[in-house]
């Protein structure tokens, strides 16, 4: 997987949850069948984060660490995600699949009041999983 920033796409801007807003940078990709290649960061305050994946106890987590996302990805890469349609009748709603483990995607799960965001296992490539949907 060879990554380097995306010059004809801007960053698009993403709300979630309690008005969290996310930033996505777009890469271009050496092998475009597996998605678009996009990594997630976030601003608070002053401080900029970026989302990766990190295996604990045994389980995949989403987390943020403090710095930018990186501006070209020579290998894999713990932060990037595919982008790809929720379904083929919505063209403004996306899921976005974990680039280090196939059928791993994005998803919202609720805790309290909260919305989590976790990475959970799509048992087949056509379910739909309402819990993985993202539109902007």
């Amino acid at each position: 997987l060879q990554l380097s920033p995306e010059q004809t796409i801007n960053n698009n801007n993403l709300y979630l949850g309690n008005g969290m807003h996310f930033n996505i940078h777009y890469y271009k990709t050496t092998t475009p069948s597996a998605g678009m290649p996009v990594a997630f960061s976030v601003q608070v305050e002053d401080k900029s984060y970026y989302m990766c994946c990190e295996k604990e106890c045994g389980k995949m987590i989403v987390r943020f660490r403090e710095g930018e996302v990186p501006k070209e990805i020579p290998g894999d890469s713990n932060v990037i995600f595919f982008k790809k349609t929720f379904t083929s009748c919505s063209s403004r709603a996306f899921k976005f699949e974990y680039s280090l483990e196939q059928g791993m995607f994005l998803a919202f799960e609720e805790e309290g009041r909260l919305r989590k965001l976790i990475l959970k296992k799509l048992s087949r490539e056509d379910e739909v999983d309402e819990t993985m949907k993202i539109s902007f």
